[in-house]
């Protein structure tokens, strides 16, 4: 697929994704946040909002034993050095053949309704939009694919690695950050 033709697919994406993102937005603010027992109403949008993809990004960051730090520094770095557009085949490459149970678990739910029920009001970093619309597609897709079997399953705080790695790789960190990506690599 050329650039062109990728940039033209990820825009269409995106659109698609705010548009789910502004009617479920919508929603909340008609009927309050969704319960699990409604199945058209899609609870693990919760999950994609962009503010809230960003509370649990640094949730999982910190879990997986990345400082606050680390984490924002790895996004914020992310940002500077790739297109949305290859931030976003990096995650889709990422999520290929993954479970999203992990990411749109009911903890993970509550964990990002609690985070806009705070009014956190930072501004995102720039690749999760491009995260959430990745995410958004693999969980449209799950909804009308058969289950395949998974190799699996992907966590908020590996999303943080991904960066991390795809960063190390690409010579766009210091000594420190390759370091703790070799550290990371070999389970230290």
């Amino acid at each position: 697929m050329d650039v062109n033709a990728a940039e033209q697919r990820y825009e269409e994406l995106q659109s698609d994704y705010f548009i789910a993102i502004s009617d479920f937005l919508e929603m909340v603010d008609l009927e309050g946040f969704p319960n699990e027992a409604s199945g058209e109403r899609k609870p693990w949008l919760v999950c994609l909002i962009p503010e809230a993809a960003q509370q649990l990004v640094l949730v999982g960051g910190v879990r997986s034993k990345f400082s606050v730090s680390t984490i924002d520094r790895i996004w914020i770095l992310a940002g500077v050095h790739y297109s949305e557009t290859e931030l976003n085949a990096l995650f889709v490459e990422s999520l290929r053949g993954q479970s999203l149970e992990p990411i749109f678990s009911p903890a993970m739910r509550v964990t990002a309704r609690t985070s806009l029920e705070e009014g956190d009001t930072e501004e995102p970093y720039v690749p999760v939009a491009p995260l959430c619309t990745a995410l958004y597609e693999a969980g449209v897709g799950l909804s009308n694919e058969v289950a395949k079997p998974r190799l699996g399953s992907v966590d908020w705080g590996d999303f943080t690695q991904i960066l991390l790695r795809k960063l190390t790789a690409d010579g766009h960190v210091g000594d420190e950050d390759r370091e703790l990506a070799l550290a990371r690599d070999l389970g230290l």
